[in-house]
């Protein structure tokens, strides 16, 4: 589950979508196999979706991050990576304005002293951290086009001009009535 709140934007404009995991469980069959179920919403217009995601390869760092004034050096991490996987997830036709999204995803993961799998926040001082990224297309039921469709923690992947935060997330103000109003600070 996302530790903060997703980023994220659907459509050459840029219109904000918010995305929402609400659970996520992991295959009793296929280890790299995981159940998601969620809601999206853009513009009101709340939906349910369900999916999977999938990992496809899991790397491992040779050089690690130990944060900001090297804060966690001491704190016994064993390793440090990256699991890159597909994802589709499949919004409720009974629904409005609905259909599917499907891409790639990426997350960062460390092992902490006891061996155990952590979600990678060790940099989430530096301007550019980002994590749990998603880079993919959203296809209405029925129809042949497909928009982009990005999203992730703290910062968005190929976001354009939208982002234009030099030490974290700002909104380029041209795109505020793209619901992006709440980060309007002037």
């Amino acid at each position: 589950m996302p530790s903060s709140e997703i980023l994220g934007y659907i459509g050459n404009d840029y219109q904000r979508i918010h995305v929402n995991f609400e659970s996520v469980e992991r295959s009793k069959s296929l280890s790299n196999l995981y159940f998601i179920k969620g809601k999206t919403v853009v513009s009101g217009n709340e939906c349910d979706f369900e999916g999977t995601v999938t990992i496809e390869q899991f790397r491992k760092f040779r050089h690690m991050s130990y944060g900001l004034d090297s804060m966690y050096s001491a704190a016994g991490i064993k390793a440090q990576g990256v699991a890159i996987g597909s994802y589709k997830f499949s919004e409720n036709p009974n629904q409005k304005h609905v259909g599917v999204f499907q891409g790639v995803m990426t997350l960062w993961w460390y092992l902490d002293k006891n061996g155990e799998i952590q979600f990678f926040d060790i940099d989430k001082h530096s301007d550019r951290f980002k994590n749990n990224q998603y880079v993919g297309t959203w296809s209405e039921y029925g129809k042949e086009n497909t928009r982009v469709c990005n999203w992730g923690e703290f910062r968005i992947p190929f976001s354009g001009d939208l982002d234009w935060g030099a030490g974290g997330f700002s909104v380029n103000p041209k795109y505020y009535s793209k619901g992006w109003e709440a980060f309007d600070k002037y």
